[in-house]
């Protein structure tokens, strides 16, 4: 009961934070226009910054030999959805339009802005959880090394799916973001000692850069719930969908996959896996996250079931509420 009041805790935190930026929206204060400038702000700058400044600082060749485990954790999950959305797809005997955005709904989670808000809380509101004093900042890297596979795969794999084009038509721009190129070099500088005591340590001659980059980065979390709140409300009432569309794609995303993951770090644990409860909480915590945001953008971008994408998008966070609530006291249980 405990691990289950801080869960609702930290979710109704990340709830009230979201509904600023549906209210805003609402009232035209954020409008579709802001809200994609403020999206552009993030992905370009906000998000880039706070993935260097706790990548560089945590990572190590010691840390690598078992950060193998997230990437690897990346391609189960989104393989395991992906079976998982297919085998919906067929059973449901719905229309094409419907069973795509069932398929990429159940394969792609929010794998990086909702789970950095959650480490976050968790680690301010229960420190004795982890039992380190780094925990945000290796949660942050833990999360940045699951989210480069899941954020090329979603435009290799969601992209065709909607837009029934083939990946060649895709600009690279689109699948080599800023924060993939960004925790690429992070990593890359914090690996090779020299360059790391040039951004890290007392006294590192280029620490204001780092130090800068984490002021900015600071801003990622509010800038993100708002933008979700914004877009949401912005979903609401612009198309009705089935509710057989909705109930397959919460079976697939919210029971099946979560048990993808559970299997997974069940797994890796009985072949010998020593990880730290902050990455079997990652692993798990990527599994019952609502489904990516970035369709939506993708649905616009392949000019495919837009409507029906942001509709299903409005109705699954709302049912990912009492969901991530019950799952998020199950995963800290676990560890």
């Amino acid at each position: 009961m405990n691990y289950f009041w801080l869960s609702t805790e930290i979710i109704l935190t990340i709830l009230i934070a979201t509904s600023c930026g549906a209210i805003l929206a609402r009232k035209k204060i954020l409008h579709e226009l802001a809200l994609k400038d403020l999206t552009n702000v993030l992905v370009y700058v906000i998000l880039p910054c706070l993935l260097f400044s706790k990548i560089i600082s945590a990572i190590s060749f010691d840390a690598l030999k078992e950060l193998w485990v997230l990437p690897v954790a990346a391609l189960v999950n989104i393989a395991g959805g992906l079976c998982v959305g297919f085998i919906l797809s067929i059973f449901c005997g719905m229309q094409n339009e419907f069973k795509r955005v069932i398929i990429v709904s159940v394969t792609f989670s929010n794998s990086a802005y909702i789970p950095f808000v959650i480490i976050a809380a968790l680690v301010f509101q229960a420190p004795e959880l982890f039992m380190d004093k780094e925990a945000a900042a290796k949660g942050i890297t833990y999360i940045s090394l699951y989210f480069i596979p899941a954020i090329l795969l979603i435009w290799l794999i969601a992209y065709p799916i909607l837009a029934r084009h083939k990946v060649k038509n895709l600009k690279m721009d689109k699948i080599i973001t800023p924060p993939v190129v960004v925790t690429f070099v992070a990593i890359l500088l914090g690996l090779i000692p020299w360059t790391k005591s040039l951004f890290v340590g007392s006294g590192a001659p280029l620490g204001m850069f780092q130090q800068a980059a984490l002021i900015l980065g600071n801003a990622t979390m509010p800038i993100a719930l708002i933008i979700l709140g914004g877009n949401l409300a912005n979903s609401y009432g612009k198309t009705k969908i089935k509710f057989s569309t909705v109930f397959y794609a919460v079976a697939g995303k919210y029971l099946f996959a979560p048990l993808i993951a559970v299997l997974f770090l069940i797994l890796i644990k009985n072949l010998g896996w020593k990880g730290t409860p902050m990455m079997s909480f990652v692993i798990l915590l990527q599994g019952f996250m609502p489904p990516a945001m970035n369709l939506v953008v993708i649905s616009q971008f392949a000019n495919s079931n837009k409507e029906n994408m942001a509709a299903l998008m409005f109705w699954m966070y709302l049912i990912s509420i009492p969901v991530m609530t019950v799952w998020l006291a199950i995963a800290m249980k676990l560890i």
